[in-house]
């Protein structure tokens, strides 16, 4: 412990070297917190699991989905794997609890859950909304595993898995990761129901090998009959199965292509292989007839690159999502969270057929035409309930079946045809998330304006919906609560019509405003009996008239005292800094203290023993020339060359009282 002290007493006692340490400490932090800016913040909400070190650091791409609520991640143990982790041998088995998701892609037409090994998704084409599971014996997806080599066993390697859904793409991935000596073999397996060629399943397989030899990989249909019954289209090769599925009355036939049974992925090195099936159904058309169809549609869609379907694809969805509504955190405890409310939208949406994206050969002008009036034209009634956005029924997540994807769309239909939007419903998937989405602000239309009903108790959360259809124009419009206890809307109009305009008025209406595609901000006053909280209209005069029919005793702005307890505590949260930073602040505390405390140690013991100061010991003449200094004795005399040299020096009369103050010796 001496000699610690010691070292640590010597390091200190250099100034120069004190300072340097200081200064390198200090640069070395700062590097820290600009290089790593997430090292002081809460590490509570990180996705990062210590269990699959492997996957994460091949996820971190996705990430900043999953924290908007763009996209879900489940992580499961080999037993859930869509793919037995090595040597195939793949059967039917039920997914155990831990694993909550469906793994869930859909067009409406068709759909695929990735769930207790996947399951084939049929929809009704007059009802528009998918109905039926087929058989296992007609199952899109193949089976990606690892076959053991002779010296280097993979079913001995720690095994990890996740399954993502990106809501934004409409794409599902599973993710298999075998991990060894720091290096790792990733299955990443993609594939989605193609928004617009209904028909078409793809499949994206790559695997990376991380490992310094080769891996055996084997890709495998689920159907047996795959091996026998085959065709060849273009230069692919596709097998082919129907079935007739009694309960439901139609026959199915499904072409899938066929990708080499086995092969090397080389070390260090990565495998892209892409896979496409074809799915058909009907109740009058023969297997035979089924199978010509397919196959003329694979020869037309075998001409697009992969990558080009997939990018159109995501375009259909990105589209979809021009239309939609944004939620914040809620200050009620019940209220759905915003994953929820992305989550139940993505399956509702899978869910439903696009009628306005067919092609013109299932869709004539003449239809096309009628689908877009409904849109533009809704009933008067709809939307005439209460807002939606708080009832937790209809906001919950299916993760275990297709029973509870299903209750889940009959629940959200039943609720929409009460409530006055039955003509929506009929316009595919375009009218049935307009109506999803006036009703989550409950806003309904009249003959000749829009109103919100929206009663300002229910304001707990910033809220917004885009792209609202109103006749010939598109409506933002959002509510934000501010931090006094108020709240305040903001409206927009966009991709009007040449000559087509909007006007909107408060609660009362006491004067019309144009909208125009910069926000229009407007204070939410509440009024006594209840009244809209807004007025949208094509119609500035008839505006004008509505405010003489709007009759009440009290108007005053709304207020909300639940809002400003919750702002408080927003903010004492976000002023407060993360535990972390007053671990650091800690420790640079107990160090200065430590410092303190060598320096006092070593001024008054180390120091002190030798009997003398350590810092006060000084020489007489430490301020005189060195030539005049005397040469010996007590040099208090001078040498005459001394004299000689300068002829008017004084010597000075040191004291005890004056060695404090010596450099007022001079000043003669």
């Amino acid at each position: 412990m001496s000699g610690f002290i010691a070292t640590v007493s010597t390091v200190l006692g250099n100034r120069n070297l004190r300072n340097k340490i200081f200064v390198s400490c200090f640069l070395f932090i700062v590097a820290i917190i600009y290089f790593f800016p997430n090292i002081l913040t809460d590490t509570k909400n990180r996705l990062v699991s210590p269990d699959y070190d492997c996957l994460n650091s091949y996820l971190r791409g996705v990430y900043s989905k999953i924290e908007s609520f763009d996209a879900r991640i489940v992580y499961y143990n080999a037993e859930d794997a869509l793919s037995p982790a090595v040597n195939g041998k793949h059967t039917d088995r039920p997914a155990s609890q831990n694993f909550d998701s469906l793994g869930f892609v859909g067009n409406g037409r068709y759909g695929f859950s990735y769930r207790s090994g996947g399951k084939l998704i049929i929809g009704d084409s007059s009802q528009q909304f998918l109905q039926f599971e087929a058989n296992r014996n007609v199952n899109p997806i193949h089976h990606v595993f690892i076959r053991d080599a002779t010296s280097h066993s993979s079913a001995k390697y720690p095994f990890s898995g996740a399954s993502i859904v990106d809501f934004f793409d409409g794409i599902a991935t599973d993710f298999q990761c075998f991990s060894h000596d720091g290096q790792c073999v990733i299955i990443e397996h993609s594939y989605l129901f193609h928004r617009e060629r209904s028909n078409i399943f793809l499949e994206k397989i790559t695997i990376t090998n991380q490992l310094p030899y080769s891996v055996e990989i084997s890709i495998e249909s689920f159907m047996k009959e795959c091996t026998t019954s085959t065709l060849v289209i273009g230069e692919n090769r596709f097998c082919q199965k129907s079935a007739f599925l009694k309960k439901h009355g139609f026959t199915v036939h499904i072409i899938q292509q066929l990708s080499e049974s086995s092969f090397q992925v080389r070390a260090q090195s990565k495998n892209t292989i892409y896979l496409m099936t074809a799915v058909d159904h009907s109740t009058k058309k023969t297997s035979d007839e089924l199978g010509l169809g397919l196959q003329t549609l694979l020869n037309e869609v075998l001409k697009e690159p992969m990558e080009s379907l997939i990018s159109s694809h995501k375009t259909q969805w990105n589209r979809i999502w021009q239309t939609g509504l944004s939620v914040g955190k809620s200050v009620e405890v019940n209220a759905p969270s915003a994953l929820a409310v992305n989550e139940t939208l993505y399956h509702l949406l899978s869910s439903v057929e696009d009628t306005l994206s067919q092609s013109e050969e299932t869709l004539t002008d003449e239809q096309r035409t009628a689908v877009q009036q409904l849109i533009k034209h809704p009933e008067h009634t709809c939307f005439n309930g209460i807002p939606n956005i708080d009832a937790l029924q209809l906001w919950k997540v299916p993760t275990r079946s297709f029973e509870e994807l299903q209750e889940s769309i009959d629940l959200w239909k039943l609720t929409l045809r009460k409530s006055g939007c039955s003509r929506l419903l009929n316009a595919g998937l375009t009218g049935f998330y307009e109506a999803v989405v006036l009703s989550v602000f409950a806003l309904q239309f009249s003959e000749d304006h829009l109103a919100l009903k929206t009663q300002p108790a229910y304001f707990h959360r910033n809220m917004s919906v885009r792209h609202v259809t109103y006749k010939d124009c598109g409506l933002n419009l959002g509510i934000s609560l501010m931090p006094d206890g108020h709240a305040e809307l903001a409206l927009a109009s966009e991709g009007c019509t040449l000559g087509f305009n909007l006007y909107a008025c408060d609660a009362g209406c006491s004067q019309p405003l144009l909208l125009g595609s910069g926000d229009l901000k407007l204070p939410v006053y509440e009024t006594v009996p209840h009244t809209p909280i807004l007025y949208i209209s094509e119609s500035e005069r008839h505006l004008q008239e509505l405010k003489r029919t709007i009759h009440f005793r009290k108007i005053q702005k709304f207020f909300s005292p639940d809002t400003v307890s919750s702002t408080s505590e927003k903010t004492k949260h976000h002023n407060s800094l993360p535990t972390t930073f007053w671990v650091v602040v800690a420790f640079v505390i107990v160090a200065f203290h430590l410092f303190l405390v060598v320096l006092l140690y070593r001024e008054y013991w180390v120091g002190g023993s030798t009997g003398e100061s350590t810092y006060y010991r000084m020489d007489p003449y430490y301020d005189c020339p060195s030539e005049v200094r005397s040469s010996g004795g007590s040099g208090s005399k001078f040498s005459s060359s001394a004299k000689s040299f300068i002829s008017n020096y004084s010597v000075p009369n040191f004291s005890a009282q004056s060695l404090y103050s010596k450099s007022n010796s001079f000043k003669k």
